[in-house]
């Protein structure tokens, strides 16, 4: 469909060391809050964590 566009407001990155690094990339410096993901998503099963 022609003009409709998606927005993202949040990005969950997984370290909290990487959210300057996407914040100053030009394709996801737009999005305004990046946070690192919570710790109970540390372990998730499309991670591989079991």
């Amino acid at each position: 469909m022609e003009g409709i566009r998606n927005t993202v407001d949040t990005l969950y990155v997984p370290d909290e060391k990487l959210i300057e690094v996407f914040k100053a990339d030009p394709q996801w410096g737009n999005i305004p809050v990046i946070l690192a993901w919570p710790e109970d998503w540390k372990s998730t099963p499309w991670g591989g964590d079991e």
